[in-house]
């Protein structure tokens, strides 16, 4: 389960973007609630890679960080932690992140995520 809440983290950093017709920037702070657990993502971007980490808090207030890496490409985001995980998802027209984080183990766990300040 900590596997797949980091890669949730992982997902909702990546997911949310600020609209703009011509280009997304997905840079800044998202928070996303997946499976009882709130994720805080930080997200820098450079041209269409992105990068940052994802803190994952559990009901219980155990935290727990990943990294990872991943690229943008029209409304399309996709992003790998290090151990296999992957987010897949799309940006929608109000700003939010909604897709799928596939486990290492084929887990699939939807996902949305919204920008922060």
């Amino acid at each position: 389960m900590k596997t797949v809440l980091g890669l949730v983290a992982i997902i909702a950093s990546l997911s949310v973007a600020s609209v703009a017709v011509a280009s997304w920037n997905m840079s800044g702070k998202w928070v996303a609630h997946v499976m009882g657990a709130k994720v805080v993502v930080r997200v820098d971007q450079r041209g269409s890679a992105i990068s940052g980490v994802a803190y994952v808090y559990s009901p219980l207030g155990k935290k727990d960080t990943y990294h990872f890496q991943g690229q943008i490409a029209g409304s399309n985001v996709q992003a790998v932690h290090h151990s296999g995980h992957m987010f897949t998802g799309r940006i929608e027209e109000d700003g939010g992140v909604s897709g799928v984080l596939r486990t290492k183990k084929g887990h699939r766990i939807p996902v949305h995520a919204a920008r922060r300040q």
